[in-house]
């Protein structure tokens, strides 16, 4: 029905093997990162001709362990002739985006409050307002004067998000009032 699957796999050759084992896979510390890997050893069948080579790859691109983006891999040992003599896929994953969205109140004249909703990341996170002392600062805050504030959010994996222009606006005159 003209539908395509993409499948990512490796082959080995008839040559003795090296048997893959993966203890674990690390993920991504912050979206859009490449920082992940795979933690791995390796059991030679006798006869196996050194020395080893370990290519990790998407399909397409090859990779350094360690500085892995999000994706699907496999892996594979060639021997000294560049035969395959062992592989092994797994996947690589990365945490959402860190987004903040704001519920602002005005500040009338100095009652505004702001809510802040966090999304992505891993949890838990640090507040740091720039208005307060320290770095572990309340989630949402109320009493609030009008002006500009400036928020940076801080996840479990140290990846963050600033907003510098979080504006509290002063409270509105109705029309048909004379001041």
């Amino acid at each position: 029905t003209g539908c395509q699957l993409p499948f990512l796999f490796a082959l080995t050759d008839n040559v003795p093997s090296a048997n893959i084992s993966i203890q674990d896979t690390i993920d991504v510390s912050c979206h859009g990162l490449s920082d992940g890997g795979i933690e791995f050893s390796v059991a030679f069948d006798a006869g196996f001709n050194n020395p080893a080579d370990t290519i990790i790859t998407d399909g397409f691109n090859v990779y350094e362990n360690g500085f892995l983006p999000a994706g699907n891999y496999c892996m594979t040992i060639n021997d000294a002739n560049a035969c395959t003599a062992g592989a092994v896929c797994f996947t690589i994953e990365e945490p959402e985006p860190l987004m903040l969205s704001f519920v602002v109140t005005p500040a009338c004249p100095a009652d505004g409050s702001v809510s802040v909703e966090v999304n992505g990341g891993t949890v838990p996170y640090i507040f740091d307002w720039t208005d307060l002392p320290g770095t572990d600062n309340p989630q949402h805050r109320e009493g609030l004067t009008a002006q500009m504030y400036s928020l940076t959010l801080v996840d479990q994996n140290d990846c963050s998000i600033t907003e510098d222009m979080l504006l509290i606006p002063e409270c509105s005159l109705p029309a048909n009032c004379d001041v």
